[in-house]
């Protein structure tokens, strides 16, 4: 009875163990986001008006995961797709602080500048 009870569990932890295809197609999913991700990264904010489409970027880039997220079968896959979220926004909260001010600007317009942003 312990031998054939040790078998069971064995089969049972062989079977969690393996990937299954819904996993394989989770992680195939977030992988052909990748490409979008690392273009979306790429792109750099020299001027105010360049925040509103990397903003409007930002948004499907984050449904896009979000989609990958509530289809995602596995742990890993639901925190990878968070992760990216997490990334992409804390990616773009840097790239508005990168933004130069523009030249000849005084002090007062400076906190204006500041509060646009």
């Amino acid at each position: 009875m312990r031998v054939l009870l040790a078998m069971l569990v064995l089969l049972v932890g062989v079977g969690c163990a393996t990937p299954t295809a819904s996993s394989a197609r989770d992680a195939r999913r977030l992988r052909a986001l990748e490409p979008g991700f690392a273009a979306f990264v790429a792109v750099r904010l020299g001027a105010v008006d360049d925040i509103e489409p990397v903003v409007a970027r930002l948004e499907e880039l984050r449904l896009e995961y979000l989609d990958a997220l509530s289809a995602s079968t596995t742990e890993k896959e639901r925190l990878l797709a968070l992760l990216r979220i997490a990334e992409a926004h804390l990616d773009v909260s840097a790239r508005i602080r990168r933004i130069p001010y523009p030249t000849g600007m005084s002090a007062s317009a400076s906190g204006a500048f500041d509060a646009t942003l």
